[in-house]
């Protein structure tokens, strides 16, 4: 049984890498700058141990809220039981690629210790968002760099864990609050008084 326990996350720049609404919320999902060296070392430290990961053998030992290595695609990924949909499928969270999908009890090993030397946001980090009606507005910042003002870090049962802070998008050379943006954007639509929070 392996539990990560959520991290300090200091502010940080990366790039927009994608946008998922999380109910009432959207979550955007940043690679932090050197996280394709921190990916590599970490699909390393795998491929290495492939022959020698053991395999759960009994389904009431995978829990959800633990961390696993996962067979995706003929790929091993550090993952995150999220619930089991049937009897034998899992919904996991992809720690290093920020993206949810099932995988089959056959393809779930133990989380070696070796593992626990990397960070759980080396790769890709969520940041929440506080509506999910502007995800549009979101979406067409992929791509963009970005940096990270840190207040929190919160737990959360989809992603294992998630940013709460300011983004900061770069446009033309210069950082603009990603909340300044999108009240602009909106408050500029016809019809609009400018008079709407929307974060």
């Amino acid at each position: 049984m392996v539990v990560l326990s959520l991290p300090m996350v200091s502010d940080f720049e990366g790039e927009i890498s994608h946008v998922v609404a999380a109910g009432n919320e959207a979550m955007i999902y940043v690679k932090p700058f050197g996280w394709w060296g921190e990916w590599e070392e970490i699909n390393a430290v795998l491929q290495s141990l492939a022959h020698s990961l053991e395999k759960i053998t009994s389904l009431s030992a995978i829990k959800s809220g633990e961390v696993y290595v996962v067979k995706v695609k003929d790929s091993f990924e550090r993952s995150y039981i999220i619930r089991r949909p049937l009897p034998d499928v899992f919904s996991i969270y992809l720690i290093d690629k920020g993206k949810q999908c099932e995988v089959e009890f056959g393809d779930i090993y133990e989380f070696p210790p070796v593992l626990l030397g990397f960070g759980m946001f080396s790769c890709i980090c969520p940041v929440l968002m506080s509506s999910v009606e502007q995800i549009n507005i979101y979406k067409s910042f992929v791509g963009y760099k970005c940096k990270c003002a840190v207040d929190a870090v919160s737990k959360s049962v989809e992603v294992i864990g998630f940013v709460r802070g300011r983004l900061l998008i770069e446009i033309e050379g210069r950082y603009k609050d990603l909340r300044d943006i999108v009240f602009g954007k909106v408050a500029n639509r016809p019809g609009c008084s400018g008079m709407i929070d929307v974060l």
